[in-house]
């Protein structure tokens, strides 16, 4: 289905009683189907109101679609089903919108146009702002969910090392603590063989030059060797303190024991050689307990969230389409009267709904504008009547009033 539909409003003149029935006869290679819509006795306002409400309506028109566009999107998204539309009444859209009624409890026909308007617009401000609140919240805690996900099935670099420490394994005192260090599992002997002296190697004393040379602030600093007493302050690894906590085919990770005063220091002679020591908290056994119940409290709010952005969608968008459907025919009502007056209760204006066959439209338009040459006085004609007409609010001007309805939604 193709989605486009057009609803066309004619004046019922005496030589056209049978506007409808003409309609089906003429158009049945270009549409799948005609409907009569029964266009209730709106309240009309004076000329120079509609001409402007013309203007505000077909914007309305604009906002109305794309905020059915957005729960459509968002129900596809949630139901994961990227072709699914919700029904109105039980009824499929294209079903639904050939039939259309005029809903007067919904709609007063009493009210002023541009109140009626006004209020039908305020209903998709208002759906579009809940619509809005909602998909962020379940953002944010689906976020935070996928934040935790990702602790537990990264790498090593990135995961949580919280599973792979034993309470015995860290140690934090007044003057040491523990440095986690990640390795490239090749280089395991590596690390051993020299983790405890990493700060007596070449690349540690020209880390601590380049050091002194920012501190100093100066562009060129005389070249010094590291003195011992210096590099005596610098030793900050206790040897004997490395153990392997976890190994997979890419990385390992290792616990250090080093003074607390030296931590930084040698979190940047192990960047120096590609190791990385990980940033950690031990977390005490109550501490996990509590995180995983939270974990879960956070799934269980991330599925309600979500369940409940379904059940939005999928109830807001009957009404919506009503509505939206309501603002259409409002804009046809005002065309039809500033373009062929006030109806009378012997002669009223004729609106039907078109369900267009794919890519026919423009062959639809020639036979309509065929049908209904007479409508288009001479005075209609010409680029300077086409300025005015766009002045008041209209699109392409044709004899007919025409008022696209695009439902595809792809």
């Amino acid at each position: 289905m193709s989605g486009e539909y057009w609803i066309v409003a004619v004046p019922q003149g005496a030589k056209s009683k049978n506007v409808v029935e003409t309609q089906k006869k003429m158009l049945d290679r270009y549409c799948e189907s005609v409907d009569e819509f029964k266009m209730p006795s709106l309240r009309v306002s004076a000329l120079d109101e509609l001409m402007k409400l013309n203007d505000q309506v077909a914007k309305y028109d604009v906002f109305a679609r794309s905020v059915i566009y957005r729960l459509i999107r968002s129900y596809r998204e949630y139901m994961e089903q990227p072709d699914i539309i919700p029904t109105v009444k039980d009824r499929k859209l294209h079903r639904f919108i050939p039939k259309f009624e005029w809903d007067k409890g919904r709609c007063p026909v009493g009210q002023k146009l541009p109140q009626l308007a006004e209020d039908i617009y305020e209903k998709f401000v208002t759906s579009n702002d809940r619509l809005k609140t909602m998909v962020e919240k379940y953002k944010n805690v689906k976020s935070s969910l996928s934040s935790d996900k990702r602790k537990t099935e990264g790498n090593l670099m990135v995961c949580d090392l919280q599973p792979f420490v034993k309470p015995t394994d860290y140690i934090n005192g007044e003057y040491i603590t523990t440095a986690l260090v990640v390795v490239p599992t090749a280089k395991q002997k590596d690390f051993l063989e020299h983790y405890w002296c990493l700060e007596k190697t070449d690349e540690a004393k020209l880390v601590w030059k380049n050091l002194q040379k920012q501190k100093a602030q100066e562009d060129v600093v005389e070249e010094k060797s590291m003195s011992p007493e210096e590099q005596k302050k610098l030793e900050v690894v206790a040897p004997g303190t490395a153990e392997l906590l976890k190994e997979d085919k890419d990385f390992s990770v290792f616990r250090v024991v080093v003074l607390k005063n030296g931590y930084e220091w040698f979190k940047v002679i192990c960047r120096e050689f590609r190791y990385t020591v990980r940033d950690f908290q031990y977390r005490d056994v109550s501490e996990q307990k509590k995180e995983a119940i939270d974990q879960r409290k956070l799934a269980k709010d991330e599925a309600d969230k979500k369940k409940r952005l379904i059940m939005f969608c999928n109830h807001s968008f009957p009404d919506c389409i009503k509505d939206w459907l309501h603002l259409k025919m409002i804009r046809v009502f005002i065309e039809s009267v500033l373009r062929f007056g006030i109806p009378s209760s012997e002669e009223h204006h004729v609106t039907t709904i078109l369900k267009v066959k794919n890519n026919l439209g423009e062959s639809l338009d020639k036979v309509l504008r065929d049908m209904y040459k007479n409508l288009q006085s001479s005075e209609m004609a010409g680029e300077e009547n086409d300025e005015q007409m766009a002045m008041m609010g209209f699109g392409e001007l044709r004899p007919y009033v025409f008022i696209p309805l695009l439902a595809g939604f792809e």
